[in-house]
């Protein structure tokens, strides 16, 4: 399935002002072409306890900051890897739990 998209990639600032206060949070909304994970990436990955879902490639890598969460759908999502391909890159990513 290949669909094009957009997805707003998660820029989190480290400074925080107090103790108590979380790092602020910026997005940055790029396009992306979705693909399905192949079935050995997704069975190796398995066996490591991870779990990838989709790919998002993006047009552009120079679009992407090493972000490691992005929005897709109203649902956060964690970058498990990254693999640049010319100029566009892919993104190996998953829902994101509450832990991660």
């Amino acid at each position: 399935m290949i669909r094009a998209t957009t997805i707003d990639l998660v820029n989190e600032s480290p400074e925080a002002h107090g103790v108590f206060d979380a790092p602020t949070e910026t997005t940055t909304t790029v396009f992306a072409e979705i693909r399905s994970v192949s079935r050995r990436e997704f069975y190796e990955a398995k066996s490591a306890d991870i779990d990838p879902e989709l790919v998002f490639v993006l047009t552009d890598y120079s679009d992407y900051n090493g972000q490691k969460v992005f929005l897709f759908n109203g649902e956060r999502w964690r970058v498990i890897r990254t693999y640049t391909n010319g100029q566009s890159l892919e993104i190996t990513a998953g829902r994101a739990t509450n832990d991660a």
